[in-house]
């Protein structure tokens, strides 16, 4: 049974058109929260000096941060087996998604998709 699944809301980014690159998944026993690593904007060498606004209008779309973020949810909630499985799963399927979008990463404009992600199992619950 499904409990919650959603994004978070960024103050920063949340009154601008900017990726939403966190998503978690809930249900009644278990949770995992993904947080897609946020890139910096294409053909932007110094971002000392980059205002709001060139930020966003270059920044990658679609978002890697958000795609990854999105991938290991969906795959999450749509497998079974221990945590330790299921986010090796996670791993692959954000694999297979940079296999799709990535042909040549140069670390710079052309770098992998990536997310970060933590999970919890709860046992015992009735």
């Amino acid at each position: 049974m499904l409990v919650y699944k959603n994004t978070f809301d960024n103050i920063k980014t949340s009154n601008y058109d900017f990726p939403v690159e966190d998503q978690f998944y809930a249900s009644e026993n278990e949770a995992i929260v993904a947080d897609g690593i946020t890139r910096d904007p294409i053909g932007i060498s110094n971002l000392s000096t980059c205002t709001q606004s060139e930020f966003l209008k270059k920044y990658p779309r679609p978002s890697g941060a958000e795609l990854a973020a999105k991938e290991i949810c969906n795959t999450f909630s749509n497998t079974t087996g221990t945590l330790k499985t299921r986010l090796i799963k996670c791993n692959n399927s954000v694999k297979k998604l940079n296999n799709i979008h990535i042909s040549n990463c140069d670390y710079l404009e052309n770098d992998y998709f990536g997310a970060v992600a933590s999970c919890v199992n709860i046992e015992g619950m009735a």
